[in-house]
C-alpha cells in the first residue's frame, strides 16, 4: 500500500465522524475457513477505528456467525442488514395550542401518533416531516469486488452509497475500482495483509491482541494456513509480526482445521480418492455419487468445506471443479477459482449462479460419468 493511498485514508478518515464497514453477501461462499477473511478484517479495522475515536458499525446482508469463527471475538458485532441510516423527525407547529398528550399505537404494521392539544385542534397543514442527514458520513468495503456484491445492504440503501465517501479495501483481481479511495492491491495475500499495512502506517500503537489475532486469522483463512501460491514474503513476514504482537495462532489453527465433524472428513476422503488432474490446464476435479453421501453421513452443505480440501492438497490448482449426486438423485456441481476469478465465467457455460470465486450448478438428464467427461471438456475449452 502505497504512502499516498494511506495519506488519502487519513484525511478521508479525519473527516469523518461515523463509520459503516460492509463486506459482501455471499462472503462464505469460499467455504470454511476461506470466508473468514471479510470477517475477521472488518473486525479488526472496526477495533482499530473505535481506538481512533471513530465509531464504526459492520453491516453484511443476512449476515449469521457460524459456530466456528465465535472465538475471534467476544462479541461478533455484523449487523444483518443496514443499520438505521437516518432520523425521521416530524415537526408540529405549535401557533394553534401546546400539546397536552402524546401517545401512539402499533397495528398492522403501521405507527399512528395521537397529538392531543390543550386548546382548540391541530390541522394536516400543521405538521411536516423531514430526514435528517445520514447516520454514516464514510463506507469502508471489504472483500467486495462491486456494490452489488453487497446484496440489499446496497440494494435497500444505495442513497447512503451515492451520497457519502466510499474507500474500497480488496485484494481480488476482479475488483471494480468503484470507489472514491480504492485501497486494491491484487499482490496481497488477502484482506488482512492489506488491512495491516493501512494500520502500521496509520499509527503502530493501534496493534493489541485482538486485533492481531484477528488480522491473522484473515492471512490464515484466505490461505488456507499458507498454502496457496498467493504467499508470498511479504505475507509470512507481517503473520511474524502479528504473532510477536500477540496474535494466537494456535487457537485459530484449532477451530479452523480441527474441529471438523467425522462424517465431512469421510467425505473429504472419498473426493480425494478420485481425484483427478489437468497440469497444463491447472485444473482438478473429482467426483461424487450418492451412495457417497449416504455412507459418509455428510449433507451437501457441507462440500464448500471440501472444495477448499481440494484446493489445500493441491496448491498448483486455478481451477477446482466438484461433480456430484444429491440424495435425491440431481447431478450437480461446484467450480472453485482460486487466482484469475473465473468460476463465473465458466459457470455460464452451464447456467451456474455464484460469485466470481465459486458457482454452482445443476445438469439434467445425465449420469455422473457422462457428466465429468462434458463438464470438464467444456472447462478444459475455455481455459
Amino acid at each position: 500500500m502505497n504512502n499516498l493511498q494511506v495519506q488519502q485514508f487519513k484525511n478521508i478518515l479525519d473527516q469523518s465522524n461515523n463509520v459503516l464497514i460492509a463486506f459482501k453477501k455471499n462472503w462464505m461462499t469460499g467455504g470454511q475457513p476461506a470466508g473468514v477473511d471479510a470477517v475477521a478484517s472488518s473486525l479488526a479495522l472496526r477495533h482499530a477505528l473505535l481506538k481512533l475515536q471513530k465509531p464504526a458499525e459492520i453491516a453484511a446482508d443476512g449476515f449469521t456467525p457460524p459456530a466456528h469463527i465465535n472465538f475471534l471475538d467476544t462479541e461478533i458485532a455484523i449487523q444483518s442488514a443496514a443499520p438505521a441510516l437516518r432520523r425521521l423527525t416530524i415537526n408540529v407547529d405549535l401557533a394553534r395550542g401546546q400539546v397536552s398528550d402524546l401517545s401512539y399505537d402499533i397495528k398492522d404494521g403501521k405507527l399512528k401518533i395521537f397529538l392531543t392539544p390543550d386548546n382548540g385542534m391541530l390541522c394536516p397543514q400543521d405538521i411536516s416531516s423531514e430526514n435528517s442527514d445520514f447516520k454514516h458520513d464514510l463506507i469502508i468495503t471489504v472483500d467486495s469486488h462491486n456494490l452489488n456484491s453487497l446484496g440489499g445492504l446496497y440494494s435497500g440503501a444505495s442513497e447512503l452509497f451515492f451520497a457519502q465517501p466510499i474507500v474500497n479495501i480488496d485484494h481480488n483481481n476482479n475488483n471494480e475500482h468503484f470507489g472514491q479511495l480504492n485501497m486494491v492491491d491484487f499482490s496481497a495475500s488477502s484482506n488482512a495483509e492489506i488491512i495491516f499495512e493501512i494500520l502500521e502506517a496509520l499509527d503502530k500503537n493501534l496493534f493489541d491482541e485482538k486485533i492481531a489475532t484477528l488480522l491473522l486469522a484473515g492471512i490464515i483463512s484466505k490461505t488456507h494456513g499458507f498454502k496457496l501460491a498467493t504467499v508470498t514474503p511479504k505475507t509470512l513476514g507481517i503473520a511474524g509480526k502479528l504473532i510477536s504482537m500477540g496474535a494466537k495462532r494456535e487457537e485459530i489453527v484449532h477451530n479452523f482445521y480441527r474441529t471438523r465433524e467425522i462424517p465431512t472428513l469421510k467425505l473429504w476422503g472419498r473426493t480425494l480418492a478420485r481425484l483427478k488432474s489437468e497440469k497444463s490446464k491447472k485444473l482438478v476435479w473429482s467426483i461424487l455419487t450418492k451412495a457417497d453421501f449416504v455412507q459418509s453421513g455428510a449433507e451437501a452443505n457441507v462440500l464448500s468445506d471440501v472444495i477448499q480440501e481440494l484446493i489445500a492438497t493441491s496448491p498448483e490448482a486455478e481451477t477446482v471443479v466438484l461433480l456430484y449426486e444429491n440424495v435425491d438423485g440431481r447431478l450437480c456441481g461446484l467450480i472453485s477459482s482460486i487466482r484469475g476469478q473465473r468460476a463465473e465465467e465458466l459457470g455460464t457455460l452451464f447456467g451456474a449462479s455464484g460469485t466470481p470465486e465459486m458457482t454452482e450448478f445443476c445438469l439434467t438428464e445425465k449420469n455422473l460419468i457422462e457428466a465429468e467427461r462434458e463438464v470438464i471438456d467444456a472447462i478444459k475449452a475455455r481455459l
